[in-house]
């Protein structure tokens, strides 16, 4: 029973949002509810994005900088190189592991905002 990030986030929005519903007029009930929708498209998007996939599952898109683990040598960065089938090193031109070496990657988060922070 495998569900589309979107088609949780619908349901996230439509169970969770009837006492809105009741405070609006119907004009802008749909806008508030695609809102809503898309806030939490955008959440769950970032959650999955920031957990380990394993490389039987699904492998980065070619030449994207990832996190991987490597048995052994633990937790590395790494690009993929999907001509080759192999994980290159960070500028991607030289081959830093086997494809069988890796069972596990995950995106770079994006670096922190500078903006409003606050220690």
């Amino acid at each position: 029973m495998k569900k589309t990030i979107e088609e949780l986030a619908e349901c996230f929005a439509v169970k969770n949002v009837p006492q809105i519903e009741n405070m609006v007029y119907e004009s802008d009930e749909a806008s508030i509810l695609d809102y809503i929708t898309d806030k939490t498209i955008k959440f769950a998007k970032d959650i999955l994005s920031h957990q380990w996939r394993s490389v039987e599952d699904e492998l980065p898109e070619e030449g994207e900088w990832v996190i991987i683990y490597a048995g052994d040598d633990g937790i590395q960065t790494a690009v993929w190189n999907e001509h080759y089938q192999c994980w290159d090193d960070d500028e991607g031109d030289d081959v830093k592991y086997e494809k069988d070496v890796v069972t596990h990657w995950m995106s770079v988060p994006e670096p922190p905002s500078t903006d409003n922070f606050q220690p």
